[in-house]
């Protein structure tokens, strides 16, 4: 069971970038504000997840940061995806990423 959430987690992170980015190429007129906001947006949160929230980071955050730091980076994809296609997605990917995320804190427990 915990390979097959860890599994779901990582397409849960993956459709982060993909919902900032998207969000970013196609919510914006300037070719400038599209190649900032969904290139270096995505690079900047992956960035920021490999950073302080991998399991195999030096700097990992403390577990309640972590979870803070989760918290924002699904709520700002799930507003991506709000402000790009509408709520139905959005609701989708966050009943998603919830349930995946209170799996995985109760599979860490046992």
């Amino acid at each position: 069971m915990k390979w097959i959430n860890d599994a779901v987690r990582f397409l849960v992170e993956v459709a982060v970038l993909a919902a900032v980015g998207y969000w970013g190429v196609h919510d914006h007129s300037s070719w400038a504000a599209k190649l900032v906001l969904g290139v270096v947006g995505p690079v900047l949160i992956a960035a920021a997840w490999g950073i302080w929230m991998a399991p195999q980071s030096n700097r990992r955050a403390p577990e309640g940061m972590r979870a803070l730091l989760e918290v924002l980076i699904f709520a700002l994809a799930t507003a991506a995806l709000v402000a790009s296609t509408g709520a139905v997605l959005a609701v989708i990917f966050a009943v998603v990423a919830t349930v995946n995320a209170v799996l995985d804190h109760a599979l860490a427990r046992t």
